[in-house]
């Protein structure tokens, strides 16, 4: 058996953010079917030093570096050239001339790709070579509703630019769909919204979902419980976690901190809000005070969820299945999250969980939860019973194969 080729956008190692774990996990089923060789970008010294560490699963790697200068200059080229911001920024001739030789030597018969910016990597190679890609969701359409938010005279630069994005991204995801052997998507949802922007048949498109790991993600743990709360004794701690230089994830925790925040403390005035996640943006910093804590990176986000009297998930722009929300859930928390968090889950009804739009209704939910409580052991059992990684992964490497 021949190996595979695999191309994520980052370094999937560690596993510390949310694409970052999917990616991870389609690396090591990928290594349970023979060879793997990696293609992949590293941001930082300690991305690109983890070629080691990768040696576990990778009989070979290539890891570019990625300088933010260089990449923005490559986006702004390659919008020149018609092509998508995202695709412009991760286009490295170094990486494009090892999968050429790499392909010509005969080690790998599927390539997986994982993300819209790194199939243009796949364009002209042979066509005996099976390529699966996997989008995990319809960035077309997440820019777009970027483009949407930007309203007014003030926002008209970025509405331009977002939208340019949208058209290009959606041209490139009807490419990948006509060109791949097998597209993936991480939802239902999403897979319909992608047959609908690609002009194809819904069975074209195939759902691997997201996956939890409910031997990490456990309140019970001996790791977990062998570390004391982070939260003062009569607290009653709403905690958001993910990474803070994402843009969603900035903007979910300043709405809840500017607009539902208040409305919860009118009622529960010993309520604070935690912000737990790396990376956190100036305008994240500048919302800590005596209401809200920003943590910045933790050693573990564990106990912060273990400890939360609710685990919150906010967001306004979202796309597929939500990380935070499995794990939240894991721990078997009560939460309480927006539409657009749950989107990729369907159409969920569980006990423990309160769903709210707008600011009123989410703090509607939070006051309902700190007073109840909720039953947040029926969480962890849906997301055990419907999140497990491993019927996921089964199906994942069977679309490798192909017939």
């Amino acid at each position: 058996m021949s190996g595979t080729l695999f191309l994520p956008h980052r370094v999937p190692f560690p596993p510390d953010k949310g694409d970052k774990i999917r990616s991870f996990h389609l690396l090591k089923a990928l290594a349970r079917r023979g060879p793997v060789y990696l293609g992949t970008f590293g941001e930082t010294a300690a991305e690109l030093a983890t070629g080691p560490a990768l040696r576990e699963w990778c009989v070979g790697t290539c890891l570019r570096p990625l300088h933010k200068p260089v990449a923005l200059a490559r986006a702004a080229l390659g919008a020149l050239l018609g092509r998508s911001l995202s695709q412009g920024y991760y286009h490295d001739p170094g990486l494009q001339h090892w999968v050429r030789e790499l392909v010509a030597t005969g080690k790998v018969d599927r390539i997986v790709v994982f993300s819209s910016s790194m199939v243009p990597y796949t364009f002209g190679l042979p066509q005996q070579v099976r390529v699966v890609t996997d989008l995990c969701d319809v960035d077309s359409d997440k820019w777009a509703q970027y483009a949407a938010g930007r309203r007014g005279l003030k926002g008209l630069p970025a509405r331009l630019v977002y939208a340019r994005e949208a058209r290009t991204l959606a041209a490139l995801e009807k490419r990948t769909v006509q060109s791949c052997a097998a597209s993936i998507v991480i939802s239902e949802a999403e897979a319909d919204l992608l047959a609908k922007v690609a002009g194809c048949p819904r069975e074209r498109v195939d759902v691997v979902r997201n996956g939890v790991d409910l031997a990490y993600w456990n309140p019970a743990d001996s790791a977990v419980l062998a570390q004391p709360s982070p939260f003062a004794a009569g607290e009653q701690a709403l905690v958001f976690t993910g990474a803070m230089d994402y843009w969603a994830n900035a903007d979910a925790v300043t709405w809840f901190a500017n607009e539902v925040l208040p409305r919860v403390r009118a009622t529960a005035p010993a309520a604070r809000f935690w912000i737990v996640g790396s990376n956190p943006t100036a305008a994240v910093q500048q919302l800590a005070g005596a209401q809200v804590t920003v943590t910045g990176r933790v050693a573990d986000v564990r106990p912060f969820l273990a400890h939360a009297t609710v685990a919150v998930a906010p967001l306004r722009v979202a796309r597929g299945v939500q990380n935070k929300v499995l794990e939240a859930m894991g721990m078997a928390r009560p939460l309480v999250a927006t539409p657009a968090a749950l989107q990729g889950l369907g159409a969920v009804q569980v006990a423990g969980l309160g769903i709210g739009e707008s600011a009123e209704e989410v703090a509607a939910a939070v006051l309902l939860a700190l007073r109840t409580g909720g039953n947040a052991p029926a969480l962890r059992e849906f997301v055990a019973a419907q999140f497990g990684w491993e019927p996921q992964l089964a199906h994942f490497l069977q679309l490798v194969e192909g017939p």
